[in-house]
């Protein structure tokens, strides 16, 4: 049965950093640790530690830490809604770790973003994200299957320029040297041109969540699909060029050498993941700078944002 739920008060063992991000009117267009500007990505897979949940706006059966990163369901299967204390960029994925499961429920964690700023939200929240808070203009949120929402996943969710949401899941015990992640689409497409609140449902079998941070990495290719895709990690021995337009276009430009020279990474690990080994090279500009589980997932290069026509797997003998 679904009631309604008095205000809940600030939590008094709150520390003051805590009170101070939770009614924080960040500028979004300012850069912070965890990004760059927009759709700037300088850095790859960095991790920015400043993101909080909102420390007063949040479900009726929601209890966070004195850091404002854990956000646990002290009751029942919903009322577990919890917003970012700030907005997140474009690109910007956020990391969350589920704890424990409550095998009572059915369901799992849901995902997604607002554009409507906490601190004008009316309490007490909606009590579930789907559909209650998505059927409000202005909010998307989707499931994360409940397969994948077991103790100890780490979950990302992010949103692309072109508002396309993306989820990936790693599973505990699983090697990222692999390319284990699982990677979908998420249904819904954001206006990714307003300010957007990251939100996370504490859902069913969900019990708890912690926030890791964020990182910026570059945009997987979503095409104009608005459907769920799930994105194939394939060898990227099979995959073959499209064929040629008639008339082809003209040839490109020759390289400069020294340049890519200068921008080609000292190091053997996955530029973009910074776990995998380099299995990669790109074509037609042929840097030699991912694994191969990104490399799937790339429209460009994430050195010199050249357009990917196809990617060679390298091999050592």
């Amino acid at each position: 049965m679904r009631g309604t739920s008095p205000r809940l008060g600030k939590p008094r063992e709150l520390t003051a950093a805590v009170r101070g991000a939770g009614r924080s009117r960040e500028d979004p267009r300012r850069p912070h640790p965890g990004g760059g500007m927009g759709n700037g990505m300088d850095k790859h897979a960095v991790r920015g530690t400043d993101l909080h949940f909102h420390a007063s706006v949040r479900g009726a059966n929601v209890r966070l830490d004195e850091r404002g990163t854990r956000a646990t369901r002290r009751k029942g299967f919903c009322g577990g809604l919890a917003l970012s204390a700030r907005p997140v960029r474009t690109c910007e994925r956020v990391h969350v770790r589920l704890g424990t499961r409550d095998s009572e429920w059915q369901g799992a964690l849901r995902v997604g973003f607002t554009s409507r700023d906490p601190d004008t939200m009316a309490l007490p929240l909606p009590p579930y994200a789907l559909p209650d808070l998505v059927d409000q203009r202005g909010s998307w949120a989707d499931r994360v299957p409940e397969e994948l929402a077991v103790q100890g996943a780490e979950i990302a969710f992010w949103v692309q320029a072109d508002g396309s949401m993306f989820c990936s899941a790693w599973l505990p015990g699983s090697s990222r040297r692999h390319g284990s992640a699982r990677v979908w689409r998420l249904k819904g497409r954001v206006e990714a041109r307003l300010p957007l609140w990251a939100v996370v449902d504490v859902y069913g079998t969900t019990r708890d969540v912690q926030l890791l941070g964020t990182t910026v990495q570059p945009p997987v290719c979503s095409g104009r699909s608005s459907a769920r895709v799930t994105l194939p990690i394939a060898p990227l021995a099979l995959r073959t060029p499209p064929p040629p337009p008639s008339p082809p276009p003209p040839p490109s430009p020759p390289r400069d050498v020294s340049l890519c020279a200068a921008c080609t990474p000292v190091g053997t690990e996955c530029v973009v993941c910074m776990h995998g080994p380099r299995q990669a090279a790109f074509v037609p500009c042929g840097h030699y700078c991912v694994c191969e589980t990104c490399a799937t997932l790339l429209c460009e290069c994430p050195l010199c944002r050249c357009p990917c026509k196809n990617v060679i797997r390298i091999y050592y003998s």
